[in-house]
């Protein structure tokens, strides 16, 4: 019963996000939410099904570590926000004992460092000069605090 009404329920308010509406001024920005949300959606799904079952800090892959490992995926290659998703859900999962340390650390470094290989070697090629494209919104929206010209000097 609990499972159904999660698979009716759930898409609900991601269909109905204003991401979905999309907006003409802004397609490129809407587009890369658009593909973040399939990966999200899933990673958290994984984490509601992992709910009341035993600790998975020995053995196999759980559901937890795909949700970590695909959350540090999109992080990397799609949104860098989302490790503002990841960093706190990270922490809980450390508080009610649901992950090691170890396993935090190892299933969010091979998620991201492995979205961040395949970002830079494919959007290298396209860019014709060594970059990852994450990484350089991030430095140039944060770092240099130029957001506000991001879309307007060439």
């Amino acid at each position: 019963m609990r499972e159904d009404l999660c698979r009716i329920s759930w898409p609900c308010p991601s269909v109905s996000s204003d991401t979905f509406q999309l907006d003409n001024g802004y397609p490129l920005i809407r587009a890369t939410e658009i593909c973040a949300i399939p990966t999200v959606n899933l990673a958290l799904g994984y984490l509601v099904e992992s709910q009341g079952r035993p600790s998975a800090t020995t053995g196999d892959p759980s559901r937890t570590s795909r949700a970590i490992i695909l959350l540090s995926l999109a992080s990397s290659i799609i949104r860098s926000e989302l490790a503002l998703l990841l960093g706190p859900l990270a922490l809980y999962l450390l508080l009610i004992r649901r992950k090691s340390l170890t396993r935090l650390v190892s299933a969010g470094f091979f998620g991201g460092a492995g979205g961040a290989l395949a970002s830079t070697l494919v959007d290298s090629l396209f860019w014709a000069r060594w970059t990852w494209p994450e990484m350089e919104a991030v430095w140039f929206n944060v770092v240099q605090g130029k957001s506000e010209e991001w879309g307007v000097s060439p």
